[in-house]
């Protein structure tokens, strides 16, 4: 597993490989010193060259947050549905999969909250043309 940390001002940002995603999810959920058990926010972006996700978690005892960092291809990006660990997960990847078009693996079709069946493209990426 390849895990890279760092620190910009008050945030602890983690970059993880969407492969080892859930493992890392999951540990920090579940196994570590400070648990990370609350899901703050989803957050899926169009960097241009690339896609990327970030999930904002939260740990109460001490208070702290920590930012996940996952890159992804412009092209087929995917990573895992994290719903089975944080069921809030459920709302953010539905958004994010309508408004970027990025795919979340493990989970069933994904019934569209804003936008019409006949929309073609994905409102918040940066080639978007409607």
């Amino acid at each position: 597993m390849k895990v890279q940390v760092e620190a910009e001002e008050a945030e602890i940002i983690v970059r993880v490989d969407r492969g080892d995603l859930l493992e890392v999810l999951q540990r920090l959920k579940e196994e570590s010193r400070i648990s990370f058990d609350l899901l703050l926010d989803m957050v899926g972006l169009d960097l241009g060259k690339e896609l990327e996700m970030m999930y904002y978690l939260c740990a109460s005892e001490p208070w702290q947050i920590l930012v996940i960092k996952v890159p992804l291809p412009a092209e087929g990006g995917t990573v895992p549905s994290i719903a089975s660990l944080f069921k809030g997960a459920d709302w953010y990847e539905r958004e994010i999969h309508e408004m970027l078009g990025i795919q979340f693996s493990g989970r069933k079709e994904i019934e569209r909250l804003f936008t019409s069946e006949q929309q073609e493209g994905f409102p918040l990426r940066k080639d978007f043309r409607g």
